[in-house]
């Protein structure tokens, strides 16, 4: 996360247009972390993302990822409340489906770029 917030400051700060945020860029913002290493050699290993659209891919399902998670304990949090004879509110509930819906709608959508960009880099 740290990392996350850091990139995002610094491409809010950065005025040169022709900038490109790089892999090795990012992780000189934690040479004096004690996560550098094991990120270095993530870095490193064969099944690292092979493009920048790859690894912003793989960023953006993480967070898809922790909301649904999320949605999920409030979710189930509702329909144990609602067992329980508790009042809840079915307007939040319903919202909280559709939007655990539309996680999953742009969850596939991810998948299915990912493979498009697989298949183009292995084919040109």
């Amino acid at each position: 996360m740290r990392l996350w917030h850091l990139a995002g400051d610094h491409n809010a700060i950065e005025q040169d247009e022709d900038f490109v945020m790089t892999t090795g860029y990012l992780l000189s913002f934690l040479q004096n972390e004690p996560v550098y290493e094991l990120l270095a050699d993530m870095v490193d290993e064969p099944g690292a993302p092979a493009s920048e659209e790859m690894a912003a891919s793989e960023i953006r399902c993480i967070f898809y990822k922790l909301e649904m998670a999320q949605l999920n304990a409030q979710i189930n949090e509702m329909l144990i409340q609602d067992e329980r004879g508790e009042r809840t509110d079915t307007e939040f509930l319903m919202r909280l489906l559709k939007r655990r819906q539309e996680i999953e709608r742009l969850l596939n959508d991810e998948r299915i770029g990912a493979v498009d960009v697989v298949m183009t880099q292995r084919l040109y």
